[in-house]
């Protein structure tokens, strides 16, 4: 009998931690796994609060003390962003999947007493990583001039094949990537 409420207990606790989706991924690239006290987007821009599951120890990280946090499937990277002439670490939401060439981030910028996102793309050039704002006012043109690499694609873009919306740059994002990825 204490062998069978071992092992349902031992079950119970194994399919509380499978279940566990809420992470930080400390700088050194390890996982850890607990709870997140999800906040408004403008707070976690800023700020995560983590329960750790093993020790249950609650921790305040701001970004750059993380590689990323995530709650299921969205996940938060520490990014630079320039501001005036200052570079300030926030919190990105990843909208595109992790072995993109091209990534979208999603910044919640709370400026005043509204809040409003900001899109932004970042590439690798030679060994460094470039960030860029999207520009919705000038979104065909400055996204033919990104993706001139992929003639086609540009061409499209130019001939404003996509929307000027967000769903119309992650079509332009996915296909990209895609074509990126497919390249010897």
């Amino acid at each position: 009998m204490k062998l069978l409420l071992l092992l349902v207990f031992g079950l119970a606790s194994f399919g509380q931690l499978w279940a566990q989706t809420d992470f930080v991924v400390t700088n050194e690239g390890d996982t850890i796994w607990g709870k997140i006290a999800n906040a408004v987007p403008a707070v976690n821009a800023g700020k995560v609060v983590f329960k750790d599951a093993e020790e249950n120890k609650k921790t305040v990280y701001k970004p750059f003390q993380i590689r990323s946090w995530g709650v299921g499937e969205v996940v938060y990277e520490s990014k630079t962003l320039p501001v005036g002439l200052e570079n300030i670490g926030v919190f990105m939401v990843r909208k595109t999947a992790a072995d993109a060439h091209v990534h979208c981030y999603d910044y919640w910028n709370a400026d005043g007493s509204f809040g409003f996102s900001q899109y932004f793309l970042e590439k690798r050039v030679g060994k460094k990583k470039e960030m860029e704002e999207v520009r919705f006012p000038k979104f065909h043109k400055q996204l033919s001039k990104y993706f001139e690499d992929h003639e086609e694609l540009s061409r499209r873009i130019t001939n404003k094949e996509f929307k000027k919306t967000v769903s119309g740059l992650m079509e332009i994002l996915e296909e990209y990537n895609t074509w990126k990825k497919n390249q010897w």
